[in-house]
């Protein structure tokens, strides 16, 4: 029941309630937008034809996490290279790579943590650059890679260097998780 107020009529106190309650909604739906633009993984790299992440939930601590789910077929001649993301090592098969292969990389969370698998520039002399001149240079790299799960991808580097396989997660990288990989022609 509207009072009779002399400055806002019953009408008027209908319309701001109205005005009110559209505005918290789109407040509100503008928050969900946001959540969940910002709850995806992130897949980039600098080369081309890289794969497309297919996002899976998980809610082993109740919060709902995106982690990737990359199962490619390996390109044709392509060489097999097997990673394993522990915590708090990385191991391949193979660490010397040639330009212009195509390699077919099988990685492993065999850890009980979150990983990433990336790979970023290192300096000539293989020691690694600063982590944010790496990340802003990374070849690839594939977020949210969950314990205990594989992701198969294709990757054929185009640029002779040393680099490193590593994971950035926070501390994964200080704590040892990197490793050093050559890439000649």
């Amino acid at each position: 029941m509207c009072m009779n107020d002399k400055r806002v009529s019953c009408s008027e106190k209908g319309r701001i309630t109205a005005v009110l309650q559209r505005a918290r909604s789109m407040v509100l739906l503008s928050l969900m937008i946001l959540l969940a633009a910002c709850s995806g993984i992130h897949v980039s790299s600098n080369a081309q034809n890289m794969p497309v992440p297919h996002t899976t939930a998980s809610s082993d601590t109740g919060d709902t996490i995106s982690f990737a789910h990359i199962d490619e077929t390996p390109s044709a001649g392509a060489v097999t290279v097997d990673v394993t993301l522990l915590d708090f090592k990385v191991f391949s098969s193979v660490t010397t790579f040639q330009v212009g292969t195509p390699y077919y990389f099988v990685v492993t969370n065999q850890g009980p943590s979150v990983h990433e698998f990336a790979i970023f520039p290192d300096k000539a002399d293989g020691s690694p650059l600063p982590m944010d001149v790496q990340y802003v240079n990374r070849l690839l790299e594939i977020e949210q890679v969950a314990p205990g799960s594989t992701i198969k991808l294709n990757y054929i580097f185009s640029k002779v260097g040393r680099d490193e396989i590593a994971c950035q997660m926070r501390g994964h990288y200080q704590a040892g998780m990197h490793l050093s990989i050559a890439v000649l022609k």
